[in-house]
């Protein structure tokens, strides 16, 4: 006679092959339900949290070999984005950095 626990715990075996009435859940079976719907669910969780992250990056680079200084000219509209949040950054191979407010 199976305790409550065991009773319980077969109530959660999803991978009955045959219609319940002609069937016994197992505790394995139930094991195996529980631990398959964990995996499911941190999966999902893990897949919906890098699906929320927003992460831009460009990234714009140019050969200068024997070239000291030349001058470039982008043209980006950003509509939704105030001014004061932009800005350009410029570094060279050496990592001298410059930064461009508009």
């Amino acid at each position: 006679m199976p305790t409550v626990t065991e009773r319980t715990l077969r109530q959660w075996d999803f991978y009955r092959r045959i219609h319940p009435e002609f069937t016994d859940a197992t505790c394995m079976g139930a094991i195996f339900s529980v631990l398959a719907l964990a995996a499911m669910v941190a999966l999902f969780v893990l897949e919906f949290n890098a699906w929320m992250v927003v992460d831009h990056v460009s990234n714009v680079q140019l050969d200068t070999t024997g070239i000291d200084t030349f001058r470039l000219n982008l043209n980006i509209s950003f509509p939704m984005l105030p001014c004061q949040f932009l800005s350009v950054d410029v570094s060279d191979v050496l990592g001298t950095n410059r930064v461009k407010q508009p």
